[in-house]
């Protein structure tokens, strides 16, 4: 009888445990998709900028939204990514170089007030951004200026762009 009793406390204990582990697992999961939930239903759009011209390029993975500003050869001012950056970095900038360029400032894709399409976002899709831009919104050539990760894929651009010795342009 002792050793019947003994059995089942030892079950009771296993079920408390296995009962306390599921609703650690079940809190550690919750409360962040709870907390995403709140945030998300909080979240506002950007306001629109309030400098240069606003424009809107639609992209093939999303519409990316852009100021353009100022007159001359054309110029464009990549932002660096983390959190909070879009082309907003560049205004103070911009509003100089538009006194003697075309100045183009567009909010990458998943940045700013550009869409934030459900896809893989890599170099690869920052680079072909980078050249679809300057060929469908810029058409032609630009100097590019890039802050952060976003100068190594503009100068990836350009290398991919630059013929090869001997090569017709």
């Amino acid at each position: 009888m002792a050793a019947q009793t003994s059995q089942e406390e030892q079950k009771r204990r296993r079920r408390k445990r296995l009962l306390k582990g599921l609703l650690l697992g079940g809190a550690a999961v919750g409360i962040p998709a709870l907390a995403n939930a709140v945030i998300a239903g909080r979240i506002r759009r950007l306001p629109a900028a309030r400098w240069g011209a606003a424009h809107r390029y639609a992209w093939r993975y999303g519409e990316v939204r852009f100021q353009k500003l100022g007159a001359g050869d054309p110029l464009l001012l990549l932002h660096s990514f983390g959190p909070g950056h879009s082309g907003e970095e560049w205004r103070h900038a911009a509003g100089f170089l538009a006194e003697h360029h075309t100045v183009y400032v567009p909010d990458l894709i998943g940045w700013g007030r550009s869409e934030k399409p459900s896809i893989d976002y890599d170099g690869e899709l920052y680079m072909r951004l980078i050249l679809d831009f300057l060929e469908d919104v810029v058409r032609g050539r630009a100097g590019v200026v890039g802050a952060g990760l976003s100068a190594a894929y503009a100068v990836q651009v350009a290398a991919d762009r630059q013929p090869c010795a001997g090569q017709a342009q």
